[in-house]
């Protein structure tokens, strides 16, 4: 099996097909042979058994109407000049079915039996032409005694009918042993007939069941291989070692299992933990899956260089820098473009809040923001707003109380309850310094009063 599995798949059908051939090839001589041996058996049972059976009935026949003729000539003295041309027609028909008889193929018993037929047939010949002048001397008498028992024609007739006769039986007995041959050849051609056959459709049933199992066995399992890969189990391997064609095929799916295993999922894996640090080599000019792979991670190199340059930018307070979004395609310029919005979105908040503070530390008091801000940037926005509401809060609050001191209302002070921390500690500061300020006052004034009064204090 180990060899046929070497053998081209071309070159295992081929010659599959050729031992089928083969085989039909001898089923066909087989037959061809047996039909040929029957037809020559048949052709010598004709021509060597049945002609010659019918060329000595015709001598039998013959021999037989000599004697009538002779006797009618002997007797009927009116009929003597037909019937001796009819005696000399029948010797010669005697002559050719005799020669007939000897062209056939003979056997050494047809032979031997032949020399007594000639020699039973020349003394017939001449006992019938002694018969002839006795009768046409007129001496009836003689002829009648020769045709009679123990006569010289009667003898010789009889000779050659005995003759005759054992030619026949030979030939009969040939003829049934020929037929005999043929019913043997006939069952013993059939037998090897069947069994060639069936000895032919075992051959060629067993080298379709190999042939079929040296292809289908190793394609099954190329299938289930196949399969596994389709669900992502990239374990399998085949390793068939075989050098026709299907074990082609089995290296190159190891080889792409390995490559898939090794090369695409092991980048991938690698991507996926952050190692853009493999190079992915194209294996010919139609590779697609290399340049997929190393495309992939030159646009996320790209990616990380770029946020790269945000985050420095962003460390050196460079909250103007911007990615470059249209160095990248689909979901990556979405990033980076993301990324944009998202610094658009952090630092116009943050600038707003530096121009806010810088003008709070100037003394100019803005007006509250009133743009719409999410999330933290609203608690960034609501804290300013308190902070500029505290801020004009103390500035109203110092405002009436200059007013009130102008205006001599030395008791006015402000509400510190309405401020926290430090601004409520300003604004009891400076109710403090009034009190400290105004209560000396109020003692003067009191004094200056009595004294106007007349009334010296002590």
């Amino acid at each position: 099996m180990n060899a046929l599995n070497n053998i081209k798949l071309g070159t295992k059908l081929i010659g599959g097909f050729l031992i089928v051939a083969v085989l039909l090839v001898g089923v066909a001589i087989l037959g061809f042979t047996t039909m040929d041996t029957m037809q020559k058996g048949q052709e010598e049972l004709y021509h060597d058994r049945l002609i010659p059976i019918a060329q000595l009935g015709a001598i039998d026949t013959a021999s037989e109407k000599v004697r009538g003729d002779l006797h009618r000539f002997i007797l009927m003295s009116n009929q003597r000049t037909p019937m001796e041309q009819s005696i000399v027609a029948q010797f010669d028909l005697i002559d050719k079915e005799a020669a007939k008889f000897r062209a056939t193929s003979l056997m050494q018993e047809e032979k031997d039996e032949l020399v007594k037929f000639d020699a039973a047939l020349a003394s017939y010949r001449r006992a019938i032409e002694d018969d002839l002048r006795d009768v046409k001397a007129g001496d009836e008498k003689t002829a009648l005694e020769s045709i009679s028992a123990g006569g010289a024609t009667l003898t010789s007739r009889t000779a050659l009918e005995q003759a005759t006769d054992k030619l026949v039986e030979i030939n009969v007995k040939q003829a049934q042993v020929l037929d005999e041959e043929f019913g043997a050849t006939s069952v013993q051609s059939r037998i090897v007939f069947v069994v060639v056959t069936i000895v032919g459709l075992l051959v060629a049933i067993g080298l379709g069941i190999v042939l079929s199992r040296s292809i289908t066995a190793p394609l099954g399992k190329s299938v289930t291989m196949l399969q596994e890969m389709a669900k992502g189990h990239l374990g399998s391997r085949l390793k068939m070692g075989r050098r026709d064609e299907i074990g082609s095929m089995a290296g190159a799916m190891d080889q792409f299992a390995d490559d898939l295993q090794n090369v695409v999922i092991g980048t991938m894996k690698k991507i996926a933990g952050g190692d853009l640090s493999t190079e992915v080599a194209a294996k010919d000019a139609q590779d697609e899956i290399a340049p997929a792979l190393k495309g992939t991670i030159e646009s996320l190199r790209g990616l990380v260089a770029e946020t790269q340059v945000l985050t420095k930018a962003s460390v050196d307070g460079k909250l103007a820098t911007r990615g470059n979004a249209d160095k990248f395609q689909g979901g990556y310029r979405e990033i980076v473009a993301g990324i944009n919005a998202t610094l658009d979105a952090v630092v116009g908040p943050l600038n707003v809040s530096a121009e806010y503070v810088d003008r709070i530390s100037k003394g100019d008091i803005p007006a509250k923001i009133t743009d719409t801000y999410n999330g933290d940037f609203n608690e960034i926005k609501n804290n300013l707003n308190q902070c500029i509401g505290a801020i004009n809060a103390l500035v109203a609050d110092m405002n009436v109380l200059s007013k009130a001191s102008v205006e001599g209302k030395l008791a006015t002070r402000a509400d510190a309850s309405k401020y926290q921390g430090d601004y409520r500690k300003i604004v009891q500061g400076v109710n403090e310094t009034l009190d400290a300020v105004v209560g000396p006052l109020n003692v003067s004034a009191e004094y200056v009063d009595r004294i106007s009064k007349g009334d010296i204090p002590a």
